[in-house]
């Protein structure tokens, strides 16, 4: 019973750790800001509560793209890359998305 329990509250800690990320995704990319580095590094939690609040960090590889532009340089971490990146075929901010899926699969 206590295993469900603790199951139960660590799913619920994820679900609302990665709906803050997304909501930061979807701020940043309603101002066309595509942060192109995203990875666990990259997530900070802002106190040791067992619901703390997300802050994205390292912009240093931030793109500004259009809505409907695409970019084909290689920025950021091999292993949170999406495959259109490592194969120069262009990228929007979709880019993100898929560091998002990474996260969740390797967390």
């Amino acid at each position: 019973m206590i295993c469900i329990v603790i199951f139960i509250v660590m799913y619920i800690m994820i679900v609302s750790l990665m709906f803050q990320i997304l909501v930061a995704l979807k701020h940043l990319h309603s101002k066309s800001i595509v942060h192109c580095d995203l990875k666990p590094e990259n997530v900070l939690l802002s106190s040791e509560t067992p619901f703390p609040q997300v802050k994205l960090c390292d912009f240093g590889f931030a793109r500004i793209i259009g809505e409907k532009s695409f970019r084909r340089s290689v920025v950021g971490t091999p292993a949170y890359l999406a495959p259109e990146v490592l194969k120069s075929k262009g990228y929007n901010r979709s880019l993100d998305m898929w560091s998002v899926g990474v996260i969740i699969y390797v967390r």
